[in-house]
C-alpha cells in the first residue's frame, strides 16, 4: 500500500512538473490571440473579456511581461493601438497600477509602423495614434510632445 501511494505521489508530482514546464514554454499571448479570434468583431468589440485574458497572461509572465509584450506586438498596428489602452484605462487594469509611460511607448511604436504609408488604414492609425498620444503626453506633462502629436493629427485631418 505504501509503495502504491509513493508511486501515485511520484506520478502526480511528475504531472505537475510537466504542466508547469508546458506553461513556462507556451508562447506568450497565445491565449489572448485565441480570445481575439473568438470574439465577434475581434478587438473592436468586448475588450472587457479580452482584458481579463490579457491580465491572466500578464500574471503568468510575471517579470518577463514587458519584454514578452514588446516582442508579441511586433508589426501589428491594431495590437499596438488596443494594448496601449490596457495600460491606462481603469476598466482594463484589473487592479494593476496604470503604466502611462509604457502606453505611450506602445503608441509611439504603433505610430512608427503606420507613418509614411499612403493607404487609408495607415492614415487612420496615424490620426488615432497621434490624438491618443497627444492626450497622454499632455497628461504626463510632456507639453511639447503633446503639441507635436496634436499638430500632426490636425494636419492630417485637414487634408
Amino acid at each position: 500500500m505504501i509503495k502504491q501511494l509513493t508511486y501515485f505521489l511520484a506520478v502526480a508530482l511528475l504531472c505537475v512538473l510537466v504542466l508547469q514546464a508546458r506553461q513556462a514554454g507556451e508562447a506568450s499571448f497565445v491565449t489572448l490571440e485565441k480570445a481575439v479570434k473568438q470574439e465577434p468583431g475581434g478587438w473592436a468589440r468586448n475588450k472587457e473579456r479580452l482584458s481579463t485574458v490579457f491580465d491572466a497572461e500578464r500574471k503568468r509572465l510575471g517579470n518577463r511581461f514587458e519584454s514578452e509584450l514588446l516582442k508579441w506586438l511586433g508589426n501589428d498596428r491594431e495590437r499596438h493601438y488596443w494594448m496601449s489602452f490596457f495600460f491606462e484605462s481603469e476598466s482594463y487594469l484589473h487592479g494593476h497600477k496604470p503604466l502611462p509611460h509604457l502606453s505611450l511607448l506602445v503608441k509611439q511604436q504603433g505610430l512608427a509602423l503606420a507613418q509614411g504609408k499612403d493607404d487609408e488604414a495607415s492614415l487612420g492609425y496615424v490620426i488615432r495614434f497621434s490624438i491618443t498620444a497627444a492626450i497622454l503626453s499632455d497628461e504626463l506633462g510632456f507639453s511639447t510632445l503633446a503639441s507635436s502629436y496634436k499638430n500632426e493629427a490636425e494636419r492630417l485631418l485637414l487634408r
